[in-house]
């Protein structure tokens, strides 16, 4: 029987469960509840275990190992320490660790990084795709653009997309338009409307998982500091007074103007004119 549809069997019982809580809450069965734990518990196990299996299948269908080797491979290198290299280094700035359930997924991609060599350009990344997976549906300046767009190292997501679906080709990914398994949990299926928004969905979620605890500020909302008008600086310009033109200077409002009487030099009145008659010489004779 296929494990994926095992899987989701598991998940529907692991939901009518969850139900079953619920109502046993609401009537306040303890003993119910307890029980419906234990089988909660016990479904989560077996999907993990589950998940492990498909993992292995997939990582020998990819490889040229049995299933047998990828699990004896798995065991010696979990006694050997990771080795960080220049090709490997960019795992030191993310956390991939809660990307996937299986416990030798990042020693998986450490393999893979080991092995692709430098991704410099869209022509690079579409020949790694191609050559890995003829029949993807990726390509490379889908994928360059998004790992642009999110500030991400396009090499990490090539090996998640490459390990997780064969870029598209293999499970889950071939109808679901999610070649990274993003929000894939065993229970929960993820499915996007395009293999653009599918590739988008690994660089949001590398952004997201960085150890620094930086995310790009390009792919989050951020209202952008108001920027000042420039002050505009007039140059004095000097205004050339006629030599004949006095200016009036006007004084500061709150300076007290002194104000001079004028002096208006005393001028006596002219008196006016009298006509003085002259003495009358006539001598009068009477008659």
């Amino acid at each position: 029987m296929d494990i994926n549809y095992l899987i989701q069997l598991l998940g529907n019982r692991l939901n009518g469960l969850t139900l079953a809580k619920d109502q046993a809450f609401s009537s306040g069965d303890l003993e119910r509840i307890n029980t419906i734990d234990a089988e909660i518990l016990e479904v989560k196990n077996t999907i993990s275990k589950l998940n492990l299996v498909a993992s292995i299948e997939q990582t020998a269908a990819a490889t040229p190992f049995t299933e047998a080797q990828v699990v004896q491979n798995g065991i010696e290198a979990s006694f050997n320490p990771t080795v960080i290299t220049d090709a490997t280094k960019c795992l030191l700035e993310y956390d991939i660790t809660p990307y996937a359930t299986d416990p030798m997924h990042e020693l998986k991609i450490q393999n893979i990084l080991e092995k692709m060599g430098l991704m410099d350009s869209p022509d690079k990344v579409d020949f790694y795709i191609k050559k890995t997976s003829p029949d993807s549906p990726l390509d490379g300046l889908m994928v360059w653009n998004a790992s642009t767009q999110y500030l991400v190292d396009v090499r990490l997501m090539l090996a998640l997309m490459e390990l997780d679906s064969r870029f598209g080709t293999l499970g889950l990914a071939t109808s679901t338009f999610n070649p990274g398994n993003v929000g894939n949990d065993g229970v929960n299926t993820k499915t996007y409307d395009s293999w653009n928004d599918g590739v988008l969905a690994v660089a949001m979620w590398l952004n997201t998982h960085r150890k620094n605890n930086l995310t790009n500020t390009d792919t989050i909302d951020v209202i952008p500091a108001p920027q000042q008008e420039p002050v505009q600086i007039i140059e004095p310009v000097n205004v050339e007074v006629p030599k004949d033109t006095n200016p009036i200077v006007e004084a500061a409002p709150d300076e007290q103007k002194e104000i001079i009487p004028e002096i208006v030099p005393d001028i006596a009145p002219t008196p006016p004119e009298t006509t003085i008659s002259e003495p009358n010489t006539e001598v009068l004779v009477g008659e």
